[in-house]
């Protein structure tokens, strides 16, 4: 495999409107048990032909049980840091949260809902692996290029 770039979700939207396939490099394991989803496992290229939601349409050459499925999209993202943020240590529970640096991919793991909608708990994607909370807003999606978009 090789990441030749990180794409934005946007340019991914315009690519699939504009009928290419994307091939992208899951960042991930995505395990699944439901007919119609694709299982994935961290590096796989997927070929994407649509998004529909939180969904991507893809196929995988791993997976030869489905020749073409539904992978989460959160599963298949890294969120590049556009905004800096270090917990205040004075606060208790600081060591939940995840500081980012300006650059950094995290990994989604899991969004979280009602008073905390905005946040996310993660992971570094490279380096030491560190996880925490951190707020959606600092960072976005983007997806790892395996090649450029073609017909």
């Amino acid at each position: 495999f090789e990441i030749v770039r990180r794409m934005p979700l946007d340019e991914l939207c315009e690519c699939l409107e504009r009928g290419l396939q994307v091939a992208v490099v899951s960042p991930a394991d995505v395990e699944t048990a439901a007919e119609g989803q694709l299982t994935v496992r961290r590096l796989d290229v997927v070929t994407v032909s649509r998004r529909n939601e939180g969904w991507l349409l893809g196929s995988c050459a791993s997976d030869t049980t489905t020749a073409q499925g539904w992978c989460p999209l959160d599963r298949m993202t890294v969120w590049q840091v556009h905004t800096a943020y270090v917990p205040d240590t004075t606060v208790a529970g600081s060591e939940s949260f995840l500081q980012l640096e300006v650059g950094a991919a995290v990994l989604l793991k899991r969004r979280y809902e009602d008073a905390w909608k905005g946040w996310a708990y993660g992971q570094l994607f490279v380096g030491n692996g560190r996880q925490g909370m951190f707020e959606l807003s600092n960072a976005a999606p983007q997806l790892l290029l395996n090649r450029e978009p073609a017909p």
